[in-house]
């Protein structure tokens, strides 16, 4: 009767976690997000926003760590985290993690044919004062998933960089091209999605930069320029 009882709450349990917070992971490396089915908002209160931002970090290979690499999301960079939106028809929180393209602070994008076994994750609002405690993905029905990763092409390729202007080449014109700029410390300055043409980096102080182009999320290349 003892076993009994501690299923039911097990199960019970199990349930509850999984109202407020909910990860699925998909095919290749993707897990979709869902948290506040029902205003449980017992994990984080968003109170009121209408955004909530998801800090990660993960243990690529927890068995052995001298095969272990740590990637890690910058706290203080908001604009690089994993983002859920209010969906009012659904009336909660959904968003895509996708491991394929995210680049983690320092550590950049996770290499191709990687098994994610788990992960932990802060949710926070964008100012970061505050959070929720620290979760394990696990506990919240996340199950191991492989990166398909991306294709690196030459730069030269996709953009070209002239009077301080980032143009796309012709032939990507009609692609899917987003566009980041790290200093050569690793911070993200500058961050432009679904760019049509040209970037103007006039702005920008005289220094060295590097040029991270995704294109239609499947493809990337890296560019080094001096403004």
């Amino acid at each position: 009767m003892k076993k009994f009882t501690i299923l039911i709450i097990a199960i019970a349990f199990a349930q509850f976690s999984f109202g407020q917070l909910s990860l699925t992971s998909q095919a290749n490396g993707t897990v979709s997000v869902e948290y506040g089915a029902n205003n449980d908002y017992s994990l984080y209160d968003p109170q009121g926003d209408t955004q909530i931002y998801i800090y990660m970090w993960i243990d690529t290979n927890q068995t052995n760590p001298a095969l272990s690499t740590m990637y890690n999301d910058d706290w203080n960079d908001a604009a690089g985290l994993v983002v859920l939106d209010y969906d009012t028809n659904a009336q909660k929180f959904t968003g895509t993690i996708d491991f394929n393209t995210h680049d983690f602070s320092g550590e950049g994008i996770i290499p191709n044919g990687t098994q994610i076994n788990d992960f932990n994750l802060i949710l926070r609002n964008q100012a970061g004062n505050r959070q929720s405690a620290d979760l394990l993905a696990s506990n919240y029905g996340f199950q191991p998933t492989t990166t398909a990763g991306l294709i690196e092409l030459s730069a030269s390729e996709v953009i070209h960089f002239t009077d301080r202007q980032l143009f796309i080449n012709p032939e990507y014109l009609h692609q899917n091209i987003d566009i980041q700029l790290f200093n050569m410390e690793g911070k993200l300055i500058m961050q432009k999605n679904n760019l049509k043409k040209s970037l103007n980096l006039s702005s920008l102080t005289h220094e060295v930069f590097i040029i991270k182009v995704i294109i239609d999320n499947q493809k990337y290349a890296i560019m080094k320029i001096v403004l």
